[in-house]
Order: structure tokens, then C-alpha cells, then sequence
């Protein structure tokens, strides 16, 4: 791939993101692209009817043309991220996930947490992982993706009210 292709591949991937995250006219996903780069490319608000509610959750935004990248063994996706991304997602506080866009004649899209919101037993945490597992990015994917982020907010606005 020649760095035109690379370039081309990410904004492709990022008006691809966009799309996902507002077509059908979804307005429960308020989508703000990141201006500076410390690596979140997208800030999402899940909004309710009454607008903005300050649940964030963070997308990267990932392109490349070859598929056998990210093919392990036994057939399934897997994003690797390197060891210097622990340190930025780390002390980022609310959920990160990775949009993953295989360019080819589909524009296959895939998603995974890298910083999954967790709520079970009255506990709201955040576990990192930089080997995530793809999984496909679909309308029953954003639904999942917005449940999983609202149930951790209201278990922490639970434990701190």
C-alpha cells in the first residue's frame, strides 16, 4: 500500500464510521470528530429525546486493504495494538471502542472494545484489551454498543450519586 493509498483508506474509513453511527436517521448517536490526535478519532454523546446526556464513548478509527492482517488461526478477527497504546487508553475514563474497515470490494466493518464498559454486580469498570476480538459492525452491533455504554452509566450514577 503507497501512502496515497493510506491516506485515501483513512478518510474513507472515517466518512464510513460517520455513516454507521447516523444513518436511518439515528439521533441517539451525537457524533464529534476529534480535532487534535491523541488517537480517539471520534467522541460519541448517546443521546436521549431530551438531546445531549454526556454518556461518551470514544471511536478509532482503523482502514486497511488487507484482510489476512487480522485473520488468526482459527479464522477469527483480531486487532493488535501496540504496547504504547496502553498507556493513552489508560487514563481515558469512559469506553473506547475501534471501528475496523477492511477496504476491498465490500468495505467489510468490523468493531471491538478497547476499553469495553463492564457493569456487573453493582460495579461500573472499564477493561482494557488490545487484542480485541472483531466482531461485525451492523445496526444490531450499535444497539448493543449503546445498551453496554448506557447500563455502565447508570451503574456509576448509581455507586456515585
Amino acid at each position: 500500500m503507497v501512502a496515497t493509498d493510506a491516506r485515501y483508506f483513512g478518510r474513507r474509513a472515517e466518512h464510513l464510521a460517520q455513516m454507521y453511527l447516523t444513518r436511518t436517521r439515528r439521533s441517539d448517536f451525537l457524533v464529534q470528530k476529534q480535532t487534535s490526535d491523541y488517537g480517539l478519532d471520534l467522541l460519541i454523546d448517546i443521546a436521549d429525546s431530551s438531546g445531549p446526556t454526556a454518556r461518551l464513548f470514544a471511536v478509532q478509527i482503523r482502514a486497511t486493504d488487507l484482510r489476512g492482517v487480522l485473520v488468526q488461526d482459527d479464522g477469527t478477527l483480531r486487532e493488535k495494538w501496540p504496547n504504547n497504546a496502553r498507556t493513552a487508553l489508560e487514563n481515558v475514563p469512559f469506553p473506547v471502542c475501534v471501528f475496523s474497515f477492511i477496504m476491498r470490494e465490500r468495505d467489510d466493518a468490523y468493531y471491538a472494545w478497547l476499553k469495553a464498559p463492564v457493569s456487573e454486580g453493582g460495579e461500573a469498570t472499564l477493561a482494557l484489551d488490545l487484542n480485541p476480538l472483531l466482531l461485525c459492525l451492523d445496526d444490531i452491533a450499535l444497539e448493543r454498543i449503546k445498551t453496554e455504554v448506557s447500563s455502565w452509566y447508570a451503574v456509576r450514577a448509581k455507586l456515585n450519586p
